[in-house]
């Protein structure tokens, strides 16, 4: 059980309990550890159910129980938006994240998802899945954010290795959202591509290994979304779909640059802008979980 203190340590701040699949899945290896972890550390693991927490935290069971109810219904929704976003051209992947990835999702939280797109099309396939996000009324924004689509991260076909966004020297918040991704709409094996593109994971990660959703939690692409999201991207592939692609980063720009007191204007990686990678985590929180995490160690 030494081996996988530290993974039963930074679940602990979600109150998520582990299983002994998940624990082998994310043992996390002496590279992403901030302190040694040794072995008088084992008296502070429980287990009950059949899940391992950190001793004092048997409540946690129950509430990782409710929490996948919760999820259940968030998971339905977001298969319900990527059969719309389907049908668009130069999607490549729709993958859920965050905690509704692993089943924690709390009653009144948001959808988060993480979307690739065709390279040179970043900024027209934005625009097109925001408005439909809008129009169906499922787009976050404002107060509307209980089961709202939270649109944050995209990303282009060739900008998929994340190792130079990671805060150094420890993220472990990141590895598992890495690791946690759940692909509900993969067309062309993008995830696949997606995971190759990130092996330096096996640094930090024993068994690394990706998510593989249940037919339930995933939306197949259809001869239909084929036929019409290729039709499409014919026509946009050459000079009009540049045109089309530099008028929507003209229009989504004007927009950002309207908020003065966002992160994009920070040295970090909270907020990313560029023709490759639009990441808006302006509460990115990943310095304070790491650091939650150490001072749990150094408690152990």
């Amino acid at each position: 059980m030494k081996e996988y203190i530290a993974t039963i340590a930074f679940f602990d701040q979600f109150d998520y309990p582990l299983t002994r699949v998940e624990l082998e899945r994310w043992q996390l290896l002496d590279a992403a550890l901030p302190y040694a972890v040794s072995s008088h550390m084992e008296q502070n693991i429980e287990t009950n159910q059949g899940f391992y927490f950190l001793q004092g935290n048997n409540h946690i069971v129950q509430s990782r129980k409710n929490r996948y109810i919760h999820a259940d219904s968030k998971y339905r929704k977001a298969c319900a938006f990527a059969r719309m976003i389907k049908f668009v051209p130069f999607i490549r992947l729709l993958a859920v994240c965050n905690t509704l990835a692993y089943n924690n999702a709390r009653r009144d939280s948001d959808i988060d998802v993480f979307i690739v797109v065709e390279k040179n099309r970043l900024w027209l396939s934005r625009f097109v899945i925001t408005v439909i996000a809008q129009l169906t009324r499922m787009r976050r924004h404002g107060k509307k954010i209980t089961d709202r689509v939270c649109l944050s991260f995209y990303v282009t076909t060739d900008q998929l290795d994340f190792e130079s966004i990671t805060n150094k020297p420890h993220d472990p918040y990141f590895l598992f959202w890495m690791l946690q991704l759940v692909p509900i709409l993969d067309i062309n094996g993008t995830f696949e591509t997606f995971i190759h593109a990130n092996v330096w994971l096996r640094r930090y990660v024993a068994h690394p290994q990706s998510m593989v959703p249940s037919s339930q939690r995933s939306v197949p692409d259809s001869f239909a979304s084929k036929k019409i999201r290729g039709f499409f991207e014919k026509v946009l592939f050459g000079s009009l779909g540049d045109i089309l692609n530099s008028l929507a980063k003209l229009f989504e720009q004007a927009l950002i640059k309207q908020h003065k007191d966002s992160r994009a204007w920070d040295a970090d990686t909270a907020v990313i802008v560029s023709d490759t990678m639009l990441k808006f985590h302006e509460s990115d929180q990943r310095e304070h979980y790491c650091e939650v995490w150490k001072k749990t160690l150094s408690q152990l």
